[in-house]
């Protein structure tokens, strides 16, 4: 179990980008995940794709993004189970922070 304080710094920064407020809304709900991750191994397993395209177009303004790994379970073409039976290691095309 972690123990992890809710962060103001995430939570200003991300009232600061210029989205719309239920964009901000919707990032502000899920920064629980951003924040869990950077407290542990950079990683989020997810179905929510809304909340991760969000974050990925976040990540230009947002630099502590970029290192955060994002993969949807339920997506077949980012093959989650082969990810992590060879180790769940951070690979580009994963990460937040990538190209968009």
């Amino acid at each position: 179990m972690l123990d992890i304080e809710p962060g103001d710094s995430l939570r200003d920064t991300i009232g600061m980008l210029q989205s719309t407020e239920g964009e901000i809304a919707k990032m502000q709900k899920d920064r629980v995940l951003i924040e869990a991750a950077i407290a542990s191994d950079s990683s989020i397993v997810s179905l929510d794709e809304s909340a991760r395209r969000l974050f990925v177009l976040a990540s230009s303004a947002m630099a502590m993004l970029n290192r955060i790994v994002w993969v949807n379970p339920d997506r077949d073409d980012e093959q989650p189970i082969h990810w992590l039976k060879r180790g769940a290691k951070p690979d580009r095309r994963r990460m937040l922070g990538r190209q968009v």
